[in-house]
């Protein structure tokens, strides 16, 4: 009896799904590294793929004075209409 063909695409969409999840994390990893030598919260944030590090512009929040932050809690908690 022949066998059924194996599907591909299942092995296929593991494997992006795994490679996708790998480079985030080792993206975050490099981020909190980042943060802890430059003694700021959220170094590299945003940061795209087109070499910015070389330039030097990450992209680092200043401080945020309690207005601002009652501000954004605000609007991230509230829900859209």
């Amino acid at each position: 009896m022949a066998e059924k063909p194996k599907s591909v695409l299942l092995p296929v969409m593991a494997v992006a799904v795994f490679a996708g999840l790998g480079r985030m994390v080792i993206q975050k990893i490099r981020a909190d590294r980042a943060a802890r030598q430059n003694g700021t919260g959220q170094a590299g944030v945003g940061r795209g793929r087109a070499g910015r590090r070389a330039a030097g512009q990450d992209r680092v929040a200043g401080p945020v004075d309690e207005k601002t932050r009652q501000w954004i809690s605000d609007v991230v908690r509230t829900p859209r209409q």
